[in-house]
């Protein structure tokens, strides 16, 4: 099963994880930073992998800010 799981972060901002087979929380539920929040399902190739965009107002935006080393 693939699911997928929608992070509100504030503001005009969420997230979208997709290619889990297991999620860890439920509607309106906060989730910590650093925290599980579900777990991967294994692809044909048989490695865990998840889809994970950030969205800003409906829209895709770059990731990558969001990742960096502060």
């Amino acid at each position: 099963m693939d699911c997928w799981l929608i992070i509100a972060h504030g503001g005009r901002y969420h997230s979208l994880i997709g290619g889990l087979s297991r999620i860890d929380s439920f509607v309106d539920q906060r989730a910590r930073a650093g925290g599980p929040v579900g777990q991967a399902t294994a692809g044909w190739s048989g490695v865990e992998s998840i889809y994970v965009e950030m969205r800003n107002s409906g829209e895709p935006t770059n990731l990558l800010p969001w990742l960096a080393d502060r």
